[in-house]
């Protein structure tokens, strides 16, 4: 169940790519992330440190460190999904 959630979430993430060249390598670097977590390289809590931390590097453009921020949040969602099955 988790994997085809993720699965979904990623290609929602390819999807929002916007035209915005930081935007392009923030949702590429959210991908590779998730990637990573999908093929079992990382864990949940290990993608979710990555992602906050890429959030608080990210600190002087709010639209970045958003999009790290509801990368993680999503990650959370899926687990607490998958706990409660």
């Amino acid at each position: 169940m988790f994997r085809e959630r993720l699965a979904q979430v990623m290609q929602a993430q390819r999807e929002a790519r916007g035209d915005d060249p930081k935007d392009g390598a923030t949702h590429e670097t959210i991908l590779g992330i998730f990637q990573a977590l999908y093929q079992g390289d990382i864990t949940a809590g290990r993608a979710i440190y990555l992602l906050n931390y890429q959030a608080m590097h990210w600190a002087d453009e709010p639209a970045q460190g958003a999009l790290y921020r509801q990368a993680a949040a999503a990650i959370r969602q899926l687990q607490r999904e998958e706990h409660r099955n």
